[in-house]
């Protein structure tokens, strides 16, 4: 069972998400106080983050209490706080946000998800280019990086102007996850900003195709910027190619 809920901990696909609770149900329900409850709140805060949950509200308060159960469990382990960042920071608290990831890294600093996901939290904080080496730390520590890790720092150069060096990270991301959404999103955002018009309405199709449901309210939803005015800024760049 071990190696299963490995290889399903980060996946972000909705089917691996259900496996995995499945799996970790099963876990828990042979040892009450196997630590992995945490797997199970993220998979929580995944329903909460993607859009999957009816009440995105309850899904997270349990995530939150999964990992805290997980973490009075064994507080040595880095991943529940790593769930504890991003629920705070879906919540909008992001000064619990970045203590619980610092935390998680602190815990184990040679973990490649802590680092990446240190990254992503700091992006929304307003710190831009402390995630950007966080997340190049990330990507060090785990040559064979899955997507996620490029897609945070492609959104880490974007918070930080760095609209070239974004959209290089953003078609990394692509080629490991060619049907994923976020790179689409980025690039078509990244061309707008230095006014390549023509080269971001071209990709707003493929961000369509990838999320024929695409919407400013779900781009506001996944993107929990501290700084109100970054968020309006991204959803003026994607309300300009079309999009309601």
């Amino acid at each position: 069972m071990a190696w299963r809920i490995s290889a399903a901990k980060w996946n972000r696909r909705r089917s691996a998400a259900r496996s995995r609770c499945v799996l970790l149900g099963g876990a828990v329900g042979l040892d009450p106080r196997f630590a992995a409850w945490w797997m199970i709140g993220h998979a929580h805060m995944l329903d909460a983050w993607i859009g999957w949950s009816t009440s995105p509200r309850q899904s997270l308060a349990q995530a939150r209490a999964l990992a805290e159960k997980a973490i009075a469990m064994d507080e040595s382990l880095d991943e529940p706080y790593v769930t504890l960042a991003m629920v705070y920071q879906l919540r909008g608290e992001h000064e619990g946000a970045v203590p619980a990831a610092d935390r998680a890294v602190a815990l184990q600093p040679d973990a490649a998800g802590a680092n990446a996901y240190l990254a992503r939290i700091l992006t929304y904080a307003g710190r831009p280019a402390e995630a950007i080496e966080a997340a190049r730390k990330a990507m060090r520590l785990a040559p064979r990086y899955q997507a996620d890790f490029v897609l945070f720092l492609g959104r880490a150069y974007r918070a930080a102007g760095r609209c070239e060096q974004a959209i290089g990270a953003y078609r990394r991301g692509h080629e490991l996850n060619p049907s994923g959404f976020p790179a689409h999103s980025g690039i078509a955002v990244c061309y707008r900003r230095p006014g390549r018009e023509a080269e971001a309405r071209a990709v707003a199709p493929e961000m369509l195709k990838a999320m024929p449901s695409y919407s400013l309210a779900f781009h506001a939803r996944v993107n929990p910027y501290r700084n109100p005015a970054d968020l309006e800024r991204d959803l003026s760049d994607v309300r300009a190619l079309g999009f309601k």
